[in-house]
């Protein structure tokens, strides 16, 4: 299939969606090495849990054209990911993201502000973790309980908050955890994200890859002055630089 898509269609890159990638050792060894055995000038990426990375396998995936891997890291406190009913540790996630960096495999990391139980001294341990894994992109999105889960009828019961629907994108606080408010919770999501791409081997990383692809300088130019009319309109509109608006603040 891959073969077909760059012989037919020109693809170069190709994702592997599926957080269970690497749950099974030999299937990707033996995509890795088909990939190897046709030459296949194709680069590639995939998402993975913490707890099915190793070291041999990453360094295969390398040589056959791994790009970048995805984690859903989440949160740097263990006392969330045991919320979440999450499997893996902190610990854990910091050696896979090691692991990957090692084999010269970038990884773009999860994260996810607001679930129930947050508080500053989880956010807290969240910008640390961050500081110190050697992670190269990062997306954080707001916690939000669809409705149907089961931390949805945690919060609500099994009434449908209509009120919501149009703010469930994972982009809007929609609840806001015990003492912390939704003003709060905008300026820590800020302060996470600027903490990381303020990181001078992050600028470094990204003027490189700037210079290899010229085109990147396009998408850099469009996010920069995206961020900076959003910025601008909340001062204009007197939210001093937060992003949420004041109907915004009212969650119930």
């Amino acid at each position: 299939m891959m073969q077909h898509l760059h012989d037919v269609y020109g693809v170069r890159h190709i994702m592997f969606v599926d957080d269970l990638f690497l749950a099974s050792k030999v299937r990707v060894t033996e995509l890795c090495n088909m990939i190897l055995d046709s030459s296949l000038k194709m680069t590639w990426s995939c998402t993975a849990r913490v707890d099915t990375v190793k070291p041999d396998v990453l360094a295969l995936m390398k040589k056959a054209g791994c790009w970048e891997i995805s984690f859903g890291l989440e949160t740097g406190s263990n006392l969330l990911l045991k919320k979440m009913d999450k499997a893996a540790e902190v610990e854990k996630s910091e050696q896979a993201v090691n692991w990957t960096a090692e084999a010269g495999i970038r990884t773009k990391g999860l994260f996810m502000l607001g679930f129930p139980g947050e508080d500053k001294e989880t956010i807290a341990q969240t910008k640390d973790f961050i500081r110190r894994i050697p992670m190269t992109i990062m997306n954080l999105s707001k916690f939000t309980p669809y409705p149907g889960s089961p931390i949805y009828r945690d919060l609500y019961g099994e009434n449908i908050r209509e009120d919501h629907w149009e703010k469930m994108n994972g982009m809007n606080f929609i609840w806001s955890p015990k003492g912390l408010t939704v003003e709060e919770l905008d300026r820590q999501y800020q302060e996470i994200l600027m903490a990381f791409y303020r990181r001078p081997q992050i600028g470094f990383y990204y003027m490189k890859l700037t210079l290899m692809y010229p085109n990147h300088f396009v998408r850099l130019l469009r996010f920069g002055l995206g961020y900076l009319t959003a910025k601008a309109r909340s001062f204009l509109s007197g939210r001093k630089g937060l992003l949420v608006k004041p109907c915004d603040t009212s969650l119930d």
